[in-house]
């Protein structure tokens, strides 16, 4: 018994990713999530977005990446002091996680491992990106950090990537003053996220709003940017609609339990 089930084991880390099928139903699970997640927004006046590759997707596929692994969605601080204000009204198997570094709003019905770990399942989630209103100063922060960023074009020997990569720490306290200056500007022009990890990337608010109800996403309208064309070239670049190569494309759910 002992020999049959390590062999079990080893034939199951030996998988490397989803089969069709079972990419097919990750994908099923989580659409039908953020259809319920969609539900509940309408029905209690929650404003939300979509926002990152699940934007691109409706977008480029009017549906998921196929190489996609998870959903992303953006919305104001108040719509989402809103939705937390509601959790007791969502069904047992819905709650918001903020104990992240990324707020989930997750289905505790549903599970999956990415990687070879098999003791780290996790329940099937939408992030959740918190925007904020800040000052015209922010363009200048995003055009830092895009400046900053453009390293990554470069290969590891080139002089320009070596100068970026020593400024990236230094140009810190003037992203910092910025950020500042931005959100406590006399009025705000922009949108930026809460998250640390993205919070220098912004958005004009007249392109970003109102939200508009005309993303096709696996078959239903769903909300999005007034221009998704303006976040899109922010996130993307100008050649957003151009898909990755094969070989930069990642899928990382490895198992599921559904």
């Amino acid at each position: 018994g002992e020999i049959f089930c390590a062999f079990l084991l080893a034939g199951s880390a030996m998988q490397l990713e989803l089969t069709d099928d079972e990419r097919q139903r990750y994908h099923e699970k989580l659409k039908d999530l953020l259809f319920e997640f969609d539900d509940f927004c309408e029905a209690h006046g929650i404003e939300y977005m979509l926002s990152f590759g699940t934007l691109l997707g409706a977008v480029r596929h009017h549906g998921f990446i196929p190489w996609d692994d998870d959903i992303d969605l953006m919305l104001t601080r108040p719509n989402f002091e809103k939705l937390c204000a509601l959790q007791s009204e969502l069904p047992a198997h819905l709650k918001i996680d903020q104990g992240e570094r990324i707020i989930k709003f997750r289905d505790d019905r549903y599970h999956f491992v990415r990687g070879q770990d098999m003791t780290q399942w996790k329940p099937i989630f939408l992030d959740l990106f918190v925007l904020r209103e800040t000052g015209p100063e922010a363009e200048k922060l995003l055009h830092l950090k895009q400046w900053i960023d453009s390293r990554h074009r470069y290969p590891a020997w080139h002089p320009y990537k070596l100068l970026l990569s020593l400024l990236k720490y230094p140009c810190r306290p003037i992203r910092n003053y910025l950020r500042n200056k931005a959100d406590h500007a006399a009025h705000f022009t922009r949108l930026r996220y809460e998250s640390k990890y993205y919070q220098d990337n912004s958005f004009p608010i007249d392109e970003m709003l109102p939200v508009t109800r005309a993303l096709d996403f696996c078959g239903r309208k769903m909300p999005g940017p007034r221009v998704p064309d303006v976040y899109l070239k922010v996130e993307y670049g100008n050649d957003y609609m151009t898909p990755l190569p094969p070989e930069d494309r990642r899928f990382r759910v490895q198992y599921i339990d559904f």
